[in-house]
């Protein structure tokens, strides 16, 4: 499954279910690039695919990839980041895989 058709059915899992989410735009030339990397002490960290707020101001990260598909260098910050932060982060290769993460986050 291509990244693309990946990102819409959890996109739509997640408002079928009345979850409240943020996507990155991919492909978007006319956004800034602030909206998608964040720098933090001179290191630049790029947003995850999906940034999932379930309940009571709790969030988790969601990075979507082919199965071949590899983080970047910015991407590995971020998610380092998120987790000395106490956040969760997982990169999720397939739908079935989204929805065990789902399930897990969820209980």
């Amino acid at each position: 499954m291509v990244e693309k058709d990946l990102q819409s059915k959890c996109n739509k899992y997640l408002r079928d279910n009345g979850i409240i989410y943020w996507h990155r735009q991919k492909g978007r030339t006319h956004k800034p690039i602030s909206q998608n990397f964040l720098i933090l002490d001179n290191v630049k960290l790029k947003y995850p695919d999906l940034i999932i707020m379930p309940f009571n101001a709790y969030c988790f990260f969601v990075e979507l990839k082919t199965d071949t598909g590899k983080l970047s260098e910015e991407q590995i910050n971020f998610m380092k980041y998120s987790e000395i932060k106490g956040y969760d982060f997982y990169i999720v290769k397939s739908y079935d895989e989204f929805l065990e993460v789902m399930s897990k986050e969820l209980k």
